[in-house]
């Protein structure tokens, strides 16, 4: 096979794939942003490589990183947090150069509730979605996204599954149930199945050497919906669950909101994949925080499992 007219049209085919390339990417990064972020027109601006609508050479001498359009990250274009261009942090504005402008510990763009980035330049590794439907003002420490929807109870039950209603509907809920009453005298552990919008199934299962009938227990829960919260002193919750297939094994979970101080974890194992006894357990309680489901007494190749997690610590 000739293969010598391929290879003398090779460079012009790379040449022109570079130069489409290049005006793909040059045409997509030129827009205008309106007051609130949103993309209202393309522009071409020269000595303006973020296409910012601020030159490159002001950006040099500002905070501002003339190669990005959103520098700190936050979600929002640097034009839109320093809304009349001139380089100050106004009243009203908020910092293009910090994700953080109240310090409260919750990105700009999550308090004023974008669930993505509007700008093309936003690390998306950095930037943390709001996923509470509220806004809160990113320029006072002291407003917060309303607070967590949960719910608090107590169940009896034995070795039967027993349903458990929730008194409101939630869209993604996080159970925590735990510990048992003392009523018997065989190790067991509390098993949760079922988790919908609506509520959850729970019972208590003997360990594997046990005869599998258990008296009742007092069993307490918590429910949550999944995020990170902010109350108004300070506390600081996070809720939320991850899928193992391994057993006796800790497994690193990452958290979007970040703690000063080891905080309190609560887990439990919110499936019944596997039918053996398994608990759940959590170590080095700073990020990253390890989890990992676990069977007591014996060791066998693990089933997918969903360990959930409540996590509580004060500023």
């Amino acid at each position: 096979m000739d293969t010598s007219l391929y290879r003398s049209r090779k460079p012009a085919v790379l040449f022109l794939f570079a130069i489409f390339t290049f005006l793909i990417v040059f045409l997509i990064r030129q827009y205008e942003y309106d007051d609130v972020g949103n993309r209202t027109a393309i522009r071409s601006n020269a000595g303006d490589y973020d296409f910012d609508g601020t030159p490159d050479t002001v950006e040099d001498s500002r905070c501002t990183s003339a190669e990005s359009g959103d520098t700190d990250n936050d979600g929002i274009p640097d034009t839109v947090e320093d809304a009349n261009n001139n380089g100050v942090v106004d009243a009203g504005e908020t910092d293009p150069c910090n994700a953080d402008t109240d310090g409260d510990q919750i990105q700009d763009g999550t308090e004023m509730g974008y669930a993505v980035p509007d700008s093309l330049d936003t690390d998306r590794e950095v930037f943390i979605a709001d996923a509470d439907p509220s806004s809160a003002d990113p320029t006072d420490s002291s407003d917060y996204p309303s607070p967590p929807i949960f719910e608090t109870g107590k169940i009896e039950a034995d070795q039967n599954w027993q349903t458990v209603t929730f008194d409101r509907v939630f869209v993604n809920p996080v159970v925590v149930a735990g510990p048992l009453g003392l009523n018997g005298s065989e190790p067991a552990i509390v098993r949760i199945c079922n988790v919908t919008a609506a509520g959850f199934e729970v019972r208590v299962q003997e360990y594997g050497y046990q005869d599998g009938v258990h008296a009742q227990e007092s069993i307490g829960y918590v429910v949550m919906e999944a995020g990170d919260y902010f109350l108004s002193d300070g506390t600081r919750l996070s809720a939320g669950s991850f899928t193992t297939a391994t057993c006796n094994n800790f497994e690193a979970v990452s958290l979007n909101l970040a703690f000063n101080e080891v905080p309190v974890v609560l887990t439990s194992v919110g499936t019944e994949n596997d039918p053996s006894a398994v608990l759940s357990d959590s170590r080095k309680r700073k990020p990253p925080i390890r989890f990992m489901a676990k069977r007591p007494y014996i060791t066998l190749p693990g089933s997918h499992s969903l360990v959930s997690w409540r996590i509580i610590t004060l500023r």
